[in-house]
Order: structure tokens, then sequence, then C-alpha cells
């Protein structure tokens, strides 16, 4: 094949995905003028297929654990949810929140975004068992740009005695083990963790020749299908769902009185998200089970 006459994986995807919408713009035209129903919207972007091999090799730290059936529609990863370093003495008190992550094996794609600004619960979770908020309080404030009770792996304490990233640590490997050593082979930011929908999160940088990140903080390519990217500015980890099932992020641990105490205990949720969105629904441990 002549050289310049070759396909590019990436521009394949661009025009897959504009020709969907044009489809769907034509059959929603045509329905109008029928007086039929409008057919659904396209998805945002093409779903991943996963196997239990590929999610159990990823780069979990040694005190997470993994359970996985390729039979079944999610798989779980376990972890106390402190961070394997020591943590900052300053911080007022932790405890082990035994997360039960349950995470879709082959994420799907909604036909409509979620947004996570202003909630105060697990978008996901890190590969070294710490769980991943918005950067943003109830206010809208950004917490890391204000260096609110951040450590110096960039966690910081949180309701239910919590310990929690609002952006991409540099502890996930370990505190003297940086990121950016983890590089993909093809030069590719290290995989650093997974969102509740089942999409993966990668470091820094992008591959030159990708699309770039979308309103959810994320893209898709052809090596990797769609997955989330962390940056050095706000949202710094992801600002939406894309998946069309989310799984759940709850803790199993008794925890203290004291660590219940001003939290919104059991009421605390993850919200409905889109109607399609049909996963285990929300956090459901935050009250205690």
């Amino acid at each position: 094949m002549h050289p310049t006459m070759r396909s590019n994986p990436c521009t394949a995807i661009r025009r897959a995905t504009a020709l969907a919408a044009l489809v769907w713009g034509a059959a929603r035209c045509a329905s109008k003028d029928a007086g039929t129903p409008e057919p659904p919207p396209p998805p945002l972007c093409q779903s991943v297929k996963r196997t239990c091999a590929e999610v159990k090799g990823y780069a979990w730290s040694k005190a997470v654990t993994v359970e996985c059936n390729d039979a079944d529609e999610l798989f779980t990863v376990r972890a106390s949810g402190l961070p394997p370093e020591k943590a900052d003495v300053t911080m007022p008190k932790l405890e082990a929140q035994d997360w039960e992550f349950l995470v879709p094996l082959s994420p799907r794609c909604a036909t409509a975004r979620e947004k996570l600004e202003g909630r105060n619960v697990p978008q996901g979770l890190m590969l070294n068992g710490v769980g991943f908020f918005t950067p943003f309080d109830t206010n809208g404030d950004d917490l890391v740009k204000n260096a609110m009770g951040l450590d110096e792996c960039q966690g910081m304490p949180g309701v239910g005695c919590t310990y929690q990233y609002r952006s991409l640590s540099p502890c996930i490997f370990g505190a003297s083990d940086d990121v950016a050593k983890h590089l993909e082979k093809d030069g590719h930011g290290a995989r650093v963790g997974l969102a509740l929908d089942g999409f993966e999160l990668f470091a820094t940088p992008t591959i030159a020749g990708e699309p770039p990140l979308d309103a959810c903080h994320g893209h898709e390519t052809a090596t990797r299908g769609y997955h989330y990217h962390a940056s050095a500015d706000a949202p710094y980890l992801m600002s939406c769902f894309v998946g069309a099932t989310r799984g759940d992020l709850r803790y199993t641990a008794t925890l203290p009185e004291e660590c219940l105490q001003g939290s919104s205990g059991p009421s605390m949720s993850m919200g409905s998200g889109p109607p399609e969105m049909s996963g285990t629904g929300g956090m459901g441990g935050m009250g205690g089970q």
C-alpha cells in the first residue's frame, strides 16, 4: 500500500463517530417527518471489552485483592482505603474503610454524561486502594487549588474518617516511586485507577496524534478505547461519567461513632444518574454494613 494510503486508527474512530451522529441526525429528522418516536442518540464512545486476566494484571498494590469471573458483568476489588504510605501525622483520625469496589468488567458507553461536581463520595479507586473524589466541595470551591488539608501524597481526610485523593497522587506506586516512571510501552501515561463506570484512568502524557480530551476529561483511542486522563489542572482526574452502567464503591468496615458524626451517613448517595445507569446505584455502604 502506498504510504499516503495507510489508514490511521484514530482517524477511523473519528470518522465512525461522525458517521453515527450523522445517521442518528438523519433518522431523527425522518422520525419527526413521519410523526414517529425519535431514535435514541448514539453512545458517547465505543464499549471496551476486557477479560479477568487483563484486570488482574494491572499494577495493583499488594494490599489490594481482585475477584473476577469472566461470566459476570461486575468484578470486585477490595482494599482498606488507607494510604499504603504513612499519612501526615497532622491529619485527623483515619480509619480503614474496607472498600468493596464493584466495577463493570466490560464498560459500555452511555448516550448522556453524568456530572460529578459537588459530590463528596468516591468516583473510583486508585490502584493502591485509595478512593478518588471530585476536587470540588459542595460550594464548588477547588479543594486542591486551595490546598486544604493535603499531605505530601496529595491526599486529604474526609467524612467518615476516609482518606481521599482529589487529584493525581505521586504516591500511587509508592512514596518514592514517581508515577512518571511507569509509562506504558508506547510512552502513554501510566494506568493509575478505575472509575465507577469501569473506564480506566491514566496519568499524563497522552500520545501525539490522539484526539483532545472531551468534557469528561477523557478520549477514545484505537489502542485503549475510551479512558480518562489526570492532569495538573481542574478537574484533575475526571469531570463526568460516560459509562452506561455504573458500579459501586462502599465500605464494609464497622466505623467508630466519631467517624459517622457530622456526615450524611446512610443518606449519602451517588445519585440516580441518567436513566440507563443500571449499576448497583450508589454508595450503598456509606452508612456501614
